[in-house]
């Protein structure tokens, strides 16, 4: 979604395909909950305040003796410390980031103004490349090898160790991996409720439909410029029916096998281009370079 000079394309309808992947993937979560029984995770109404605990408990009111119960959807959002010697990292974990621009930008994504004046895909790159991003690191905590020092996690986005798959996983920092934290749904659904703001202040312009059973809108070629948004890697221009999970890893390890040998270069550089330090960066530092547009440290490619 960049153009050559590292600006957003609002054009190119990719905000249209992170907006409707991610209600994907809440239609399949809700799916998953009601199978068990289960109520799924609700989306923020809001950011949490900058000294939220961890474990928030909340007065009983069905008995007549004063106890406090565990709340669930309150819990669990204290903001991890700022990753060692990492400035970007200690920036967008302050309270002064939270107050001064992520809290102040929330509140422009929530105005009729601002979104009367936005297409669907210039909300979703707009949303994706700001603040989404932002809480991501925001409540990212990183873990740290007690022998070695050093952070944990995938050598890169290429790295599809088994290992890795393993539930305790759960780096809301790592592509792989986010989806497994809780506060990624929190999150996620605080973004997906911007959808329908934005529905509710354009109604008169826009047309609703359904898209591979996902709520969704039609293509006007104006508000609304993807007809079918992609969400999976398929032959079937775009459209994903497989129940087959087995089947579906087996197409991801494809796409990301094709993707390795675009970017790996024929012979280590000394000097390796962008494209190429994805390849030798940890998948940490890659994930926050394309959601932050941060420059990744220099990498020097390994002899041999």
């Amino acid at each position: 979604p960049f153009r050559e000079t590292r600006a957003l394309d609002l054009e190119n309808g990719a905000g249209e395909d992170f907006l409707y992947m991610h209600r994907k993937m809440f239609l399949m979560l809700k799916d998953v909950y009601a199978k068990a029984g289960a109520s799924p995770p609700a989306g923020w109404t809001a950011l949490p305040g900058a000294a939220v605990p961890q474990t928030v408990y909340n007065e009983a009111t069905d008995s007549g003796a004063k106890t406090f119960v565990f709340a669930p959807d309150s819990s669990g959002f204290m903001v991890p410390p700022p990753a060692r010697d990492d400035d970007v990292d200690r920036m967008l974990k302050s309270p002064t980031f939270l107050s001064g621009v992520m809290r102040p930008l929330s509140g422009i994504f929530q105005s009729p103004r601002f979104l009367s004046a936005m297409t669907l895909g210039e909300l979703g790159n707009l949303l994706e490349f700001t603040i989404h991003g932002w809480m991501h690191v925001r409540w990212t905590h990183t873990l740290y090898d007690l022998a070695t020092g050093d952070p944990i996690g995938r050598e890169s986005l290429f790295d599809i160790d088994p290992k890795w798959d393993d539930p305790s996983n759960d780096d809301l920092g790592d592509f792989y991996s986010s989806h497994i934290h809780p506060t990624f749904w929190r999150l996620h659904g605080w973004i997906d409720d911007r959808i329908n703001d934005w529905a509710r202040v354009n109604a008169d312009r826009i047309t609703t439909d359904t898209v591979d059973d996902v709520p969704w809108f039609a293509a006007d070629g104006t508000m609304v410029q993807v007809g079918q948004p992609f969400y999976w890697p398929t032959a079937h221009h775009g459209h994903h029916d497989s129940h087959d999970d087995e089947a579906d890893i087996r197409v991801m390890e494809e796409v990301m096998g094709i993707m390795k040998n675009v970017l790996a270069p024929p012979a280590p550089p000394a000097a390796p281009a962008d494209a190429t330090r994805a390849l030798l960066t940890p998948a940490r530092l890659a994930f926050r370079d394309a959601l932050l547009g941060v420059s990744l440290p220099e990498v020097v490619a390994p002899a041999g």
